[in-house]
């Protein structure tokens, strides 16, 4: 299949890019930036862009099969709650626009766990939205605008909503991350109680669970991309940092998390299953982070990028 991909260059992005490669399928990657680290030694075909304007053409004379958007800027920190946001759906309903008037018959795109808000119990693809920030207030709106436009173009659509992926190669703020980057300086850092279920997803996981949904093998709609075990987050915590070169020195908090739990029925039901047990990939992104070699799950005979020097 062709398929483009947008935002492949980022860190889920680029896990996807590289199940779709492995896959034998022929991905068009439009770019920002000349030079993703993350994409180091992964054979797609990449078009750098000169603008806003010059990804709607790219995405119209694509030819595409499938069209996946992961593309969102502000997932971090103190983004997240501000009204720039909705600038992404902006965009995004102009790249759907583009897709469905140049008839691309099917568009995926990554929606998150952020729409819903605090859930007391598990999410399911029917649990009503309540976001508490500016990013997912703009998630849901992006929502509404796939799948009005897909619909009425007669576009199929899968609106994957990511709850929490890990795993080589993640931005330098989430809490691996950090946990990592403790340990590494040899300083103590705290955290929650870390007592209710969270649920934990690598990114081949998550990866392959994109391919299944641009390859149309899981009926259109709303997909929960969530692991289907949901450990303490304590105990993701103990396994991931036990695993480190260098283990920070780690306070558990009296608060706790928020429970992080979902029902992936759509995808297991389509055949889609992890990988690996959870706690082993907790334990291949310790060693990543950890600065040592790391197969590529996907390209044969690769190892991971190093982690790079930016922040990005």
């Amino acid at each position: 299949m062709k398929i483009v991909i947008l935002g492949g260059s980022g860190f889920l992005g680029s896990w996807v890019v590289r199940a779709l490669v492995a896959g034998g399928h022929e991905v068009t990657v439009p770019l920002r930036s000349p030079d993703p680290w993350r994409l180091s030694g992964v054979h797609a075909n990449r078009v750098e862009l000169a603008g806003e304007d010059d990804l709607q053409r790219v995405v119209r004379e694509s030819g595409a099969d499938a069209l996946v958007s992961l593309d969102w800027a502000g997932v971090i920190g103190p983004e997240r709650d501000r009204d720039s946001q909705q600038l992404n759906a902006d965009r995004l309903e102009r790249t759907i626009l583009s897709a469905v008037d140049s008839g691309i018959p099917r568009i995926v795109v990554a929606g998150s766990q952020a729409e819903l808000g605090p859930q007391e119990g598990v999410a399911t693809a029917e649990s009503p939205p309540a976001p508490a920030t500016a990013y997912g207030r703009a998630k849901v709106r992006a929502l509404d605008v796939l799948r009005q436009h897909a619909e009425n173009g007669g576009a199929g659509w899968h609106w994957g909503r990511v709850f929490s992926v890990f795993g080589a190669m993640d931005h330098p703020t989430t809490l691996l991350s950090m946990l990592a980057a403790a340990g590494a300086r040899h300083e103590a850092i705290g955290v929650s109680a870390g007592r209710k279920p969270w649920s934990y997803l690598d990114a081949e996981d998550a990866a392959t669970a994109f391919v299944l949904l641009a390859t149309g093998r899981c009926p259109s709609g709303i997909v929960n991309v969530a692991s289907p075990s949901a450990p303490p987050l304590r105990h993701s915590i103990e396994v991931f940092t036990a695993a480190l070169a260098t283990a920070p020195s780690i306070s558990f908090g009296t608060e706790d998390n928020m429970r992080l739990e979902a029902d992936v029925t759509p995808l297991t039901t389509a055949g889609w299953r992890p990988a690996v047990q959870v706690d082993d990939q907790l334990r291949r992104a310790a060693a990543w982070y950890s600065g040592r070699p790391v197969a590529d799950p996907f390209l044969t005979g690769a190892m991971l990028p190093e982690p790079a020097t930016t922040t990005s």
